[in-house]
């Protein structure tokens, strides 16, 4: 069994019984939640690497797939990978907007399935890179006025290495 470990947060069971399907196909331990209460359930006995969500989540808790991100990112399951979808594209602000409520990548549920399965399996590996620590030898630096900016790509831990080397200043 693959080391991923994928939580699918849609309203559609069909659509997301196909897609479990599909991802087991591919050796990941999928699980499937309609709502957000019903995938903080799941989440208590299953530690998912990626969640996939739904923007368009209608939640008999009042959730949708914006809210959900918020919750996520906000909970002790901060370090999941979260790869946002939804079947009704508007614009590149809904996909901005997105990116910046907290989701790590975004697709629509209408793209070619081996491009929704690239980027699942990039996402779950940079979040297993992540969680084991090993993320940290792949350090790029950026130069700022203030000083350096050290960063890992794809990570949400940047430090700024301030003009006198021995202070340290660490953004979350």
């Amino acid at each position: 069994m693959n080391a991923g470990r994928i939580l699918i947060i849609e309203d559609d069971e069909d659509f997301s019984g196909q897609f479990r399907q599909m991802l087991e196909y591919h050796l990941y331990e999928v699980r499937c939640a309609k709502s957000w209460s019903e995938a903080r359930e799941v989440l208590q006995s299953f530690r998912a690497v990626v969640a996939i969500v739904d923007l368009l989540l209608i939640s008999t808790d009042g959730a949708d797939g914006f809210d959900v991100i918020r919750q996520l990112r906000a909970s002790e399951h901060s370090h999941i990978g979260i790869l946002a979808w939804t079947a009704q594209y508007v614009d590149s602000r809904h996909e901005i907007l997105t990116l910046r409520v907290g989701a790590d990548d975004f697709v629509r549920k209408d793209i070619e399935t081996g491009i929704i399965e690239a980027r699942i399996e990039a996402l779950v590996r940079r979040v297993e890179r992540y969680n084991s620590g090993s993320g940290l030898h792949e350090e790029t630096i950026f130069r700022k006025r203030t000083g350096v900016l050290i960063g890992c790509p794809g990570y949400r831990r940047t430090c700024v290495l301030l003009c006198r080397p021995h202070r340290l200043l660490y953004l979350l």
